[in-house]
């Protein structure tokens, strides 16, 4: 007889392996990912993760489709709410509370800019995406500030909006290496 499945446990149980993946994949990367890890930080099998997912690679690729989804909500929230454009930019940066959930998504388009040299097509296709999107949000407050003077600079809102995110890279390169 097998496993009775009701929908909305399955769900839960297979939001709680992304999220555990989630977190995983922040603290080690990728790369050095491991299923034995998230059964162990979730005390679960291994067994039991594969019931839920196929494969490592099917986990990896709904777990980083969900985090994009997350991170481009999140920047949108973001761009569209009431405030200040330099804090808006600061959000985007750092974050919108002190807590892990707002420091991932901060740490989202460095994360997945720094995995970019993944073999996973699906990964590397939602990291460029995601990059993408990090830009244009970047971008877009940026203008904002511009014409509405919190911002004073010779650039333009694209020019500084590149200056800002290769800086960025640069300080996420300068802390990984």
């Amino acid at each position: 007889m097998g496993r009775k499945v009701v929908a909305e446990q399955y769900e839960h149980s297979r939001q709680k392996i992304m999220n555990a993946t989630i977190e995983l994949m922040v603290k080690k990367s990728i790369s050095k990912f491991k299923l034995d890890d998230v059964a162990k930080k979730l005390g679960m099998t291994k067994a039991g993760i594969y019931w839920y997912f196929s494969s490592k690679e099917v986990l990896i690729n709904e777990t980083a489709n969900c985090l994009y989804e997350l991170y481009t909500e999140y920047a949108i929230e973001i761009v569209n709410s009431k405030g200040r454009p330099i804090e808006k930019l600061r959000q985007i940066f750092q974050g919108k509370e002190d807590n892990y959930e707002s420091q991932l998504m901060a740490l989202f388009p460095i994360k997945m800019y720094l995995e970019y040299y993944s073999e996973n097509t699906v990964i590397k296709e939602l990291i460029q995406k995601g990059y993408a999107k990090f830009y244009e949000a970047v971008r877009q407050i940026i203008q904002e500030g511009l014409d509405c003077g919190d911002f004073h600079t010779d650039l333009s809102a694209n020019e500084f909006a590149v200056l800002m995110t290769g800086l960025i890279d640069g300080l996420a390169f300068q802390n990984v290496m």
